[in-house]
């Protein structure tokens, strides 16, 4: 139990790191078990252009990765309860798992045009892990607020770390009516209907057609399909991941938990370093209310933050020093961290995935921050490659139903494998035609 002035002893302190180390452990092996389950159908797909059998291995890749998402929400659910029983010394216990099939945005024309008028927002480091060293001298550093952007500090996105240091812990300055940030910008970002899974587990197979189309050998096409494979995989149980924090840290009273904090996990990449991406975005924190952003094969963990603890500083201060003396060890030393001075890290909106982080244009390190630019936008990347508008429902349909009745009459001619495929399509069908039904009025 944290002591009177509520910071935590070394006892809880070391508790809670092999809380983390567990955590990322089985986190890696969820990983490692959605990503072999993402790729083997594929792997074994016949034909890279059989619509039927593209949709049986889609499903099958989804009864791998869906348990493994599941999974991953019980043991967030679980890991974070954890810590904030060690946290406050009181008993929190696990809310639930999330509902794990609808993670993804379905990503329209019209959802990517808000997307367009949406702003990145650039992460600016505090200097709290002792950044401000490995960056240029003209990076613009704010000691009163954490973002250049003056509407987002107005909007309660991000708090002002202050350091007490009579008590010599970390403390966060909040007015006594806390400005709460909608979760997401756009009440259309919310409102956006689920991504139909089977659809994105079929891109691993657009992706090789698009690139053998492109002249490159099938083998390699091949094989960026299945790196394609692994990257929704793994972002799916991140996602899974990240839904789960979002709902345990919505319901936590604001009283104890004021917000969290990234973890840095370098000794799980293969690099054996943590990006400068996570290390930037790790040396702040963050509203309960805000979505974690992340990235591709992001290792980093949460913990949540006190007014008067915030444990996974520490964490990250000790993963940090560990690193500058391997890498000074090696020769490196702070040049090699040096490389720190070339990242520019924004805050962007991806219509499907939600809020990611990702690096900046050169045009934002040239102007110093002031530069914004667009994040990663689905529906545009789509159109470039020959999809330039969405069909309406009434297009849809003969289309369908004739996709229908080919897979029923290769079932019927011995094909059995394809009852899936069957099953699915004839499932959109009915969603596509539901949507030319008019609505029943109750008088």
């Amino acid at each position: 139990m944290p002591d009177a002035q509520g910071q935590l002893t070394a006892g809880e302190l070391a508790q809670i790191y092999a809380l983390v180390q567990t955590y990322t452990a089985i986190r890696e092996q969820l990983t490692q078990l959605a990503v072999a389950g993402a790729q083997a159908p594929f792997r074994a797909l016949a034909n890279w252009y059989d619509t039927g059998l593209i949709t049986v291995a889609a499903l099958d890749a989804l009864r791998v990765v869906q348990p493994a998402q599941r999974r991953m929400a019980e043991v967030t659910d679980a890991y974070l309860a954890r810590a904030l029983s060690t946290m406050t010394g009181t008993t929190h216990r696990p809310i639930g798992p999330v509902d794990v099939t609808r993670l993804r945005r379905e990503l329209t024309d019209e959802l990517a045009d808000v997307i367009d008028d949406l702003d990145d927002l650039e992460v600016i480091p505090s200097g709290e892990m002792h950044l401000v060293d490995f960056f240029d001298d003209d990076y613009p550093f704010d000691d009163d607020a954490d973002w250049d952007d003056e509407a987002a500090w107005d909007d309660g996105a991000w708090e002002d770390p202050a350091f007490d240091e009579d008590q010599d812990v970390k403390r966060v300055e909040r007015p006594r009516e806390p400005v709460l940030r909608e979760r997401y910008p756009e009440p259309e970002l919310a409102d956006a209907e689920p991504a139909d899974m089977v659809e994105v587990y079929s891109r691993v197979a657009a992706e090789y057609r698009y690139r053998v189309s492109r002249g490159e050998p099938k083998a390699q096409a091949k094989k960026a399909a299945l790196d394609r494979a692994a990257t929704i995989a793994q972002m799916d149980v991140s996602l899974a991941g990240r839904e789960q924090e979002y709902e345990v840290f919505r319901q936590v009273d604001d009283r104890e938990i004021i917000g969290y904090r990234r973890i840095l996990r370098p000794e799980l990449s293969k690099s054996g370093t943590s990006c400068g991406l996570c290390v930037v975005a790790a040396d702040r924190i963050y509203h309960r209310e805000h979505l974690k952003e992340i990235h591709a094969n992001c290792h980093c963990a949460v913990l949540p933050v006190r007014r008067t603890a915030d444990p996974g500083l520490q964490l990250n201060e000790e993963d940090l020093a560990r690193l500058y003396r391997a890498a000074g060890s090696t020769g490196g030393g702070k040049r090699q961290f040096g490389a720190l001075k070339y990242v520019r890290v924004v805050i962007t909106e991806d219509g499907e995935l939600g809020p990611i982080v990702a690096e900046a244009p050169e045009s934002l390190r040239r102007d110093g921050g002031r530069s914004r630019r667009r994040g990663a936008r689905v529906a545009q990347l789509e159109r470039k490659r020959g999809k330039y508008r969405t069909l309406t429902p009434q297009e849809r349909i003969p289309g369908l139903e004739r996709h229908v009745a080919e897979l029923r009459q290769r079932y019927l001619a011995g094909e059995t494998n394809l009852a899936g495929a069957i099953t699915y399509a004839e499932k959109l069908v009915d969603e596509v035609r539901a949507q030319l039904r008019p609505e029943t009025v109750q008088l």
